[in-house]
């Protein structure tokens, strides 16, 4: 009868103490945030005290979670006694309330996903005590790191893509924008030209972002920025400088001051110049001058001084301009057109002639110059006509005896050098047909 009365009462016990033990709770709640390097306190609080022996916490970054870190129990006086390991945790509790605290005083980045559990004991100190786990994981919530950048200033051209990195570390993930700005101050989101990749570990997420972009000519003086956000931490990077190299619209242009023919003996100024371009254009000639560079922020000019003698006439200069974006390269060529005094000369410079009175002879005289000089025949002083087509030879048609010297004029058709240059007479020495058989004969 009395054993099975005793049978009874712990059934009844045990029934009360499964009872209250559901009512245990650990708060914060799963996931636990912190921010990393503060402090985090945990509560193990059952609904009541009746039953209840002891309360232990334990921290999975301290062997693992095996052994307690945190120990709380009642004294014989109704008092709560408490024990933790080292400074590195602080605790408190109120038997009244039945609220235990273990308080953690740094959190840092190896906590993330760790476990910290409270085991709470109900009973007398029989066999039939129970002990009750909850469990809590923490969240390390780590701000945004210092943005690191694969480049610190930019510098390509508008016909080529540049890619360009940007990295950070935090938890959760940090959301990167790439924002240009144009040097008027205008900004526009080109994040959409990016791709990102994540890494995570203890250190929390990294993140990279990986910019691919073909900058145009409105971007250059302007800047770029990386930013990034995880939602409770912001970070911005530095101004990335934007050096865009792009050509000129247009090609060179060449101008000759005082346009039109020179006359021998002055000097000519040839400029070369164009407008536009990041940076400005360079101007080579191939002609040896003198070489006046005139250039500006905006415009490539180059004069090139010349000399003129006639030399220079029909002489061909080239004017090259090249830029640092290779698909811009453009020669432009100019030719002089010299105005110089005629030289009369015969053909061959010959001064004597030889022929046979009766046969024809033909006499060409040479007469340089620009303009075009028109060639005047005289015989012994006396003017010939000569047909205009053909002024600069002269056809003797049997020719006789007394024709011995001949000269030839030229006037040039400018009106500066329109004056008279005489060549050198030329003498012929006439043989008689009687003559030249007897030579014929005695040999």
């Amino acid at each position: 009868m009395s054993a099975k009365v005793i049978m009874v009462v712990i059934h009844v016990l045990s029934s009360s103490t499964m009872a209250l033990a559901q009512n245990v709770s650990i708060f914060p709640k799963t996931p636990a945030f912190v921010d990393v390097n503060h402090e985090l306190t945990f509560m193990c609080k059952s609904s009541a005290d009746e039953d209840w022996r002891n309360t232990l916490f334990f921290d999975e970054t301290e062997d693992d979670g095996l052994s307690s870190v945190g120990l709380f129990y009642q004294n014989t006086n109704g008092t709560c006694i408490q024990s933790i390991i080292s400074e590195k945790y602080q605790a408190a509790c109120d038997i009244a309330k039945v609220e235990f605290n273990l308080t953690i005083r740094k959190i840092d980045r190896q906590y993330h996903d760790k476990i910290i559990s409270c085991k709470t004991q109900f009973g007398n100190g029989t066999i039939e005590d129970i002990s009750v786990t909850k469990t809590v994981k923490i969240y390390v919530k780590v701000p945004v790191s210092d943005i690191i950048l694969s480049e610190t200033e930019i510098e390509t051209n508008v016909t080529s893509n540049f890619t360009i990195r940007c990295s950070v570390i935090s938890r959760p993930a940090a959301i990167i924008k790439w924002i240009r700005f144009n040097a008027d101050g205008l900004q526009d989101d080109i994040t959409s030209f990016s791709q990102v990749s994540s890494n995570h570990s203890i250190a929390g997420d990294t993140i990279m972002s990986v910019l691919t972009i073909k900058f145009s000519k409105f971007d250059n003086k302007g800047h770029l920025q990386c930013e990034a956000n995880n939602s409770f931490s912001f970070r911005q990077s530095q101004d990335i400088p934007l050096h865009i190299y792009y050509p000129p619209e247009n090609r060179p242009i060449i101008r000759q001051v005082k346009p039109g023919p020179v006359d021998s003996g002055e000097t000519v100024y040839l400029h070369c110049s164009v407008y536009g371009g990041y940076p400005i254009a360079k101007i080579i000639w191939d002609c040896q001058g003198k070489i006046k560079d005139q250039s500006s922020d905006t415009l490539s000019a180059v004069i090139l001084e010349l000399v003129i003698d006639r030399s220079y006439d029909d002489k061909i200069c080239s004017c090259t301009a090249t830029h640092r974006d290779p698909s811009y390269k453009h020669t432009l060529q100019h030719k002089l057109i010299v105005y110089y005094n005629p030289e009369v000369k015969f053909e061959n410079n010959v001064l004597e002639l030889y022929a046979v009175e009766g046969e024809n002879l033909t006499v060409k005289c040479l007469a340089n110059g620009n303009p075009k000089a028109m060639v005047h025949w005289e015989e012994s002083n006396i003017e010939l006509t000569v047909p205009e087509d053909s002024q600069s030879v002269l056809y003797i048609y049997r020719i006789e005896r007394h024709q011995h010297l001949f000269t030839c004029h030229a006037v040039s058709l400018s009106a500066k050098y329109g004056q008279l240059v005489t060549s050198k007479p030329i003498e012929i020495e006439i043989f008689c047909k009687i003559l030249q058989k007897l030579e014929k004969n005695m040999h």
